[in-house]
């Protein structure tokens, strides 16, 4: 099934009476990136956190919120410590002549200058908890990229249906355009030297040209990538790099393609293919 990096989750947990609220959120990225921002008192559970994503989800930028639900009633005071530390700090710089002051607006915006119940020894408790409500929050967010995936996959695959059509149209015309193609370069290869040449020689120099001029291993390989696309779409696993390369080869074989044709229609459902390349391009950008 094929999975968005677009999501959202949270969840509510409580550790000895204080209640905390986890959000995940993540977006397209071209590796896995995880930035998480909590209280202390979870510092010494990063690790733990980051190995539950590498577990779940193998790309994305993840932004994990760990929150007091209520900051004012949760906090158990101001950071004395870290207050402490400040003003010291404030007046060694002022004893080697640096000037400035330290204001309360600056130390209110400090991290961790109000102290949520602070880091333990044994984080088992608190490890129990968190896990459990990241479990929560990580199964939403996983619903969530994996409804927004099949609304990517639903519209991808209805402009592979167009590029689908087009190659067979592509296919079903490759004939005659070879043969009028064909028959304008005998006629001009005529006109040039004139009428006193071999006329098999004609005919052959002719077919030579020709058929470097045909397109139809270009359209065998563009079906075949084409084919691939859909087994991507219905495949498990993170498969967006994969699509990302094929819409490269894609573009390629369908570039190839129209160097060769001149013919006008053909020519002209080229740029409509390329037109929807280029927008399956786009939607494979948030594809995992």
């Amino acid at each position: 099934m094929t999975k968005s990096m677009t999501g959202y989750g949270r969840s509510d947990f409580s550790i000895a009476g204080r209640s905390f609220t986890v959000e995940a959120k993540s977006l397209n990225h071209r590796y896995l990136d995880i930035k998480l921002r909590m209280p202390e008192r979870f510092f010494a559970l990063e690790e733990n956190i980051r190995a539950m994503i590498k577990k779940l989800f193998s790309r994305g930028h993840f932004s994990i919120l760990i929150k007091p639900s209520d900051a004012g009633s949760e906090a158990s005071g101001v950071n004395t410590p870290l207050v402490n530390l400040c003003v010291e700090a404030a007046e060694t710089l002022k004893a080697r002549g640096i000037k400035g002051e330290l204001t309360i607006d600056a130390v209110i915006g400090l991290r961790d200058i109000f102290s949520v119940g602070g880091a333990s020894d044994d984080t088992s408790d608190d490890l129990n908890a968190l896990s459990s409500a990241l479990g929560i929050a990580f199964s939403s967010l996983s619903k969530w990229r994996a409804k927004e995936g099949e609304e990517l996959s639903e519209d991808i695959s209805s402009r592979l249906s167009y590029m689908e059509e087009a190659a067979k149209g592509f296919e079903k015309a490759a004939p005659e355009i070879e043969r009028a193609y064909r028959e304008r370069l005998t006629e001009k290869i005529t006109t040039l030297i004139g009428d006193d040449v071999d006329e098999k020689r004609i005919l052959t120099e002719a077919a030579f040209v020709a058929e470097k001029s045909a397109f139809d291993e270009e359209i065998m390989r563009l079906k075949s990538h084409l084919q691939r696309f859909r087994q991507y779409l219905s495949a498990d696993g993170p498969v967006g790099r994969k699509m990302d390369f094929l819409c490269q080869e894609l573009l390629r074989e369908i570039n190839t393609t129209g160097s060769k044709v001149t013919d006008v229609v053909v020519t002209q459902k080229i740029v409509d293919v390329k037109a929807e390349l280029e927008k399956i391009r786009e939607q494979v950008q948030n594809i995992e």
